[in-house]
This record gives structure tokens, C-alpha cells and sequence, in this order.
């Protein structure tokens, strides 16, 4: 049979392995989606979802921003759809398997303009690159 010393270190080993298998990030994340759209042209549509949360239809004005925040596990997956003007484009907002150089300081910001959908380096937005056309 086992000691109480091979009992002890096998219970901290296995406590170890279950506590290492429930990390997530201790930051959170958030991720904006931003309408930079003309004022005076049709509203942005926003859907955005996860395997098991979802945020629901936004309907964004130019200017505005629809954000959440998250933990992240070791599956997490974020996307969305954007509809403007007849167009439409769906794509992944977050994902955990990303660099961090895609989401800086657990930050994703997309911005909505006409030519595209971009991702930003920054919140607020400053330098933007575009991602997807619509």
C-alpha cells in the first residue's frame, strides 16, 4: 500500500494537474467593435458568438462601439457577422490560439469603414490594418 508521504505527494501532484487544467488568462480580455462608417449611411449589424455565449444583434450608428469582456480557456473562439450597406462579412474576432500581437494588453479592436473591416493596435484606435474587404 502507499506511505502517507507517497499518499501527500501524489494528492499535491494531482491538485497541481487539476488546477492547471481550469487556467485562464487572470486579465480577461475585451473585445470592440467599432462602426467608423459615414454619418448618414445604413446602420453597421453586428452578431457576434461564441461556442456557448451569444451576444446577440447590434445595430451600431457611425461612431459607435458594441464591446465585451471574457475570460479566455483553452478553446475560447470568438466571431462575428458585420453587415453594412448590402454587404456582409463574417470572421473571427478572438481566438486564443492568436499572438498576443493581435489583441495588445488582452484588447481586440475592429473598426467597420467602407472599404473594409480593420484591425487596430490599439483602443481607441489608432493604427489600423485591414483584415477583410467586404
Amino acid at each position: 500500500m502507499f506511505s502517507h508521504k507517497q499518499f501527500s505527494q501524489g494528492f499535491i501532484l494531482f491538485t497541481l494537474f487539476l488546477q492547471s487544467m481550469a487556467i485562464t488568462d487572470p486579465f480577461g480580455y475585451t473585445v470592440h467593435v467599432i462602426s467608423k462608417l459615414p454619418p448618414n449611411t445604413p446602420y453597421l449589424y453586428v452578431h457576434c458568438k461564441s461556442g456557448d455565449r451569444d451576444l446577440g444583434d447590434q445595430v451600431l450608428a457611425s461612431n459607435q462601439d458594441f464591446h465585451w469582456d471574457f475570460d479566455s480557456g483553452f478553446h475560447t473562439l470568438y466571431f462575428c457577422n458585420l453587415s453594412w450597406n448590402g454587404k456582409s462579412k463574417t470572421f473571427d474576432v478572438y481566438s486564443v490560439d492568436w499572438p498576443t500581437s493581435s489583441c495588445p494588453h488582452g484588447v481586440c479592436t475592429w473598426v467597420a469603414l467602407p472599404d473594409g473591416i480593420y484591425l487596430a493596435d490599439s483602443y481607441p484606435p489608432n493604427g489600423i490594418t485591414r483584415q477583410y474587404v467586404w
